[in-house]
């Protein structure tokens, strides 16, 4: 629950100190109460971008990458979702993204 500290002349909340004004996250069950001692008012809602306006996301080619360049193999592990280890090398990479891919590197 988003809240807005209202206490003069701070707020003490989860080891932090609030100036009033100042947003803060809550939960429920807190929140109703300092709602009810007058510390804490609602926040307003905040616009999501995926409710103002639905975007269309196209997928970007891949873009062409030396097949030793072991940052960029990285990279394009990373953007195919595959969790890798800092230790592997150029090999262990390529037939990583060759198995995610079904495609030769």
């Amino acid at each position: 629950m988003r809240l807005i500290a209202t206490k003069e002349p701070y707020l003490r909340y989860n080891t932090r100190r609030l100036l009033p004004g100042e947003e803060f996250e809550a939960r429920p069950g807190f929140g109703r109460i300092m709602k009810k001692l007058g510390r804490a008012v609602d926040a307003p809602e905040r616009a999501t971008p995926q409710a103002a306006a639905p975007q269309v996301q196209a997928t970007p080619a891949a873009p062409q990458i030396d097949d030793n360049d072991l940052d960029a193999l990285r990279t394009r592990a990373i953007a195919l979702g595959l969790t890798i280890d800092q230790r592997w090398g150029v090999k262990r990479l390529q037939s990583a993204i060759k198995r995610a891919t079904g495609s030769m590197v």
